[in-house]
């Protein structure tokens, strides 16, 4: 699911579309649809009216023009009171992991979703989606819209847990638009963008980050069915940002944001950071998974961590897991693979049988870590 994500959002032709659509046999042309047609019929027919565009009619050309008209579509069917609940044609995408693998699998589905020109709808658990998110603009909570009677269990309802798998309905539902290449960025900031209560917290911390911090993403998942690092591993981090710093590569005037889902790692860390003289900084009893969070508003914080991460100008993050690759490649829109910016840190068993699923990066430390260090298994 990852390939498939890069290519349907982080193609080359970054705000462009094939010119056409698909008929309904699946086959694309060249037809000329009119989208204003498409949302006087969404606003009046008494039937469920497929969302239609082609990149003539423009909307295609860029992303805010495109999810503008969307949601403008999406609305327009719910106030449409000539059309039954029960006709409207739709997906329920439904989170089951971290946040970082689930807004990959979340943004899959929509653009699956727009393919087929339904509508789209977010059942995110165990929270509210809007406790930490305002967008997409248009309504989409899905348990929100149920407990206000405005949709209901239909037969044409797809639901989706997780990433879409090649057999599953949606993957196999006949296309009416043809697939629209925007960059990642474009989708995560407008589909993620922070609640009031996250900005909140965003904004008391952003006068901190800038492109001189770096971005130290230390994820354990030792309290999670999926661990990323051993127990000594997480020791690392600090002797590899000093081996950075150390070898010229890091500007002499940085900051280091510290976050991890164990607080007592973090705390850890950011006392061996003070005693090499880096000026480090972190949010205070923000780790948890969100999936089992302990409260709101450690949800919040830890919303606002993916989001202050986005804004980070280097980094040192855990391999396999999509918490900060996620927040700084796709929300941020930088780099983590080519540039001397970004390196990933792995487990010291990875290259070897282990439990799990994680595995080591390409390299499995960055050349500047004191890997010749026997304290530590490498």
């Amino acid at each position: 699911m990852r390939l498939l994500l890069l290519c349907l959002l982080k193609s080359g032709r970054a705000d462009t579309a094939s010119d056409g659509t698909c008929d309904k046999n699946g086959d694309c042309t060249r037809e000329n649809v009119d989208v204003n047609q498409v949302l006087e019929s969404a606003s009046s027919s008494a039937k469920f009216v497929p969302f239609r565009y082609t990149s003539k009619n423009r909307y295609v050309d860029d992303w805010d023009k495109f999810i503008t008209v969307y949601g403008k579509w999406q609305k327009a069917i719910l106030e449409n009171t000539n059309i039954k609940c029960s006709d409207y044609q739709a997906v329920v995408f439904k989170n089951t992991a971290g946040l970082g693998d689930s807004a990959n699998a979340l943004s899959a589905a929509f653009m699956y979703t727009i393919n087929a020109g339904l509508m789209f709808f977010i059942d995110w658990k165990p929270w509210a989606w809007s406790d930490a998110f305002s967008g997409p603009g248009f309504p989409v909570d899905y348990q929100a819209l149920l407990a206000e009677n405005q949709i209901c269990q239909g037969r044409n309802v797809i639901h989706l847990s997780g990433h879409i798998t090649a057999k599953h309905r949606l993957a196999m539902i006949k296309r009416v638009n043809m697939e629209v290449n925007f960059l990642a960025t474009r989708f995560f900031k407008h589909f993620f963008a922070p609640s009031e209560a996250v900005q909140s917290i965003v904004d008391s911390f952003s006068p901190q980050i800038s492109e001189k911090t770096v971005a130290l993403v230390i994820r354990t998942g030792w309290d999670d069915w999926q661990q990323f690092l051993l127990p000594e591993d997480p020791d690392k981090f600090p002797l590899c940002l000093k081996g950075w710093r150390d070898a010229g590569g890091l500007p002499s005037d940085i900051n280091i944001f510290v976050t991890s889902d164990r607080e007592d790692v973090k705390k850890a860390t950011l006392a061996k950071l003070k005693e090499m003289n880096f000026n480090a900084f972190a949010l205070k009893d923000s780790a948890t998974h969100v999936q089992t969070p302990e409260g709101l508003e450690k949800v919040q914080k830890t919303i606002a961590e993916f989001h202050l991460l986005s804004k980070c100008g280097y980094g040192l993050l855990t391999s396999s897991s999509l918490f900060g690759k996620t927040a700084i490649g796709e929300l941020g829109g930088k780099d983590t693979y080519s540039n001397q910016k970004f390196f990933f840190i792995s487990a010291a068993d990875c290259d070897r049988q282990h439990e799990g699923y994680y595995r080591c990066a390409n390299p499995k430390y960055p050349p500047f870590c004191p890997t010749e260090n026997d304290d530590y298994e490498w």
